[in-house]
């Protein structure tokens, strides 16, 4: 009886420790700032280009049934802090999905990123097999200097048989280490 009585009481203990914690507290503060250091201007190449406090930005480019279009400056990816940034970009999102015919519309949307000095820092190529996307996978980081302005070439490409009108809505993430 004895034992069964201690059994017992030290169950209700166990089972009554379990359930002590204690709590952190934290107060964090968050400050709207004007604009981001890096962000997105409008490129020469593009009149249907449109920014939003350089945050996000909106592309409306063509492309043409067996012909290579190509905008060298598409949109432009500008570092306006005093110091270099980390960038790389990611993939989110596109429609039409796969399995839809309209994607068989397509043959490759590639982007690259240019230095201010011409050279390719990056590419960000998707491109179709049948009617499916072939969606690149994440950059690896990159540096833009301070204040420094990059390209970003577009080229986009259809099969002849592409039928006019079908649209690809892409959404791309560009990752900025700070």
């Amino acid at each position: 009886m004895k034992f069964l009585t201690l059994l017992l009481t030290s169950l209700l203990i166990a089972s009554a420790s379990a359930a002590v914690y204690y709590s952190l507290s934290w107060q964090p503060r968050v400050t709207v700032q004007s604009a981001p250091d890096v962000g997105f201007t409008a490129g020469d190449d593009t009149s249907g280009a449109s920014t939003v406090n350089s945050a996000w930005a909106r592309l409306v480019l063509k492309s043409y049934p067996n012909a290579t279009l190509t905008y060298d400056e598409a949109m432009n990816i500008s570092n306006i802090g005093a110091s270099s940034h980390q960038l790389r970009l990611r993939h989110v999102g596109i429609s039409p999905a796969n399995g839809n015919a309209a994607v068989s519309n397509f043959t490759s949307i590639k982007f690259t990123v240019i230095a201010k000095n011409g050279s390719t820092v990056t590419t960000f190529d998707y491109t179709t097999t049948g009617d499916n996307w072939n969606t690149p996978g994440t950059t690896v980081y990159f540096w833009i200097p301070a204040n420094e302005e990059w390209a970003v070439k577009v080229e986009t490409l259809s099969p002849a048989t592409a039928t006019a009108t079908t649209q690809a809505d892409l959404t791309i993430a560009l990752d900025v280490l700070e």
